[in-house]
């Protein structure tokens, strides 16, 4: 069975939603698993500084760390060996909307994440799901359909319009609106 988790956005906010989302990550991943931490939505020089505050957040939320992080390479061939070699891969957000086609360029991608634990947190969970709504250009894109869901993250009130352009969209899947740290759990 393959575990998706999809988070609102907003991962360090300390509150009760990312406690229960890091402890939730933490949870399923085996001892002495390993978790692979895509950061491609986010500037490169950044990476060190995201790999430090999510190991921080395991630590701090998710109340264990008994697993091996690495980063992911933007090289194809390598991020699928790494892919393969993973227990859980970690989305994590940003504003760079074309990490969705670096990881698009794997290989065999739906075979590689059968029976992992795949967390998105918003534009992670962008990535894996069929389609979500970009605020930024106000239209609907398509994900790499990890999972068949529809998705908008940061969700607000104020957001039903987009809310119901994307539930009209496409086929009919259901429709994920999250809110900042808010969370929730697909088992396929």
């Amino acid at each position: 069975m393959t575990t998706f988790i999809l988070h609102g956005g907003y991962t360090s906010t300390p509150n009760e939603n990312n406690r229960k989302y890091y402890s939730k990550i933490a949870e399923l991943i085996p001892k002495k698993g390993k978790i692979l931490l895509i950061y491609f939505a986010q500037d490169e020089e950044k990476w060190d500084s995201l790999l430090e505050n999510d190991k921080e957040n395991f630590k701090k939320f998710g109340n264990k760390i008994n697993f091996e992080c690495e980063v992911a390479s933007k090289d194809p061939k390598e991020l699928e060996k790494q892919i393969k070699n993973s227990d859980c891969i970690y989305i994590r957000g940003g504003e760079d909307y074309s990490s969705i086609e670096l990881v698009r360029k794997v290989k065999n991608l739906k075979k590689l994440i059968s029976g992992k634990i795949i967390v998105g947190s918003s534009m992670g969970a962008y990535i894996i799901s069929s389609y979500f709504y970009n605020d930024t250009h106000n239209n609907i894109m398509k994900g790499l359909n990890l999972v068949p869901v529809k998705t908008l993250c940061h969700y607000k009130e104020s957001d039903k319009e987009a809310l119901n352009k994307l539930k009209r969209y496409g086929e009919n899947l259901p429709l994920y609106a999250l809110k900042d740290t808010e969370f929730v759990v697909i088992s396929q």
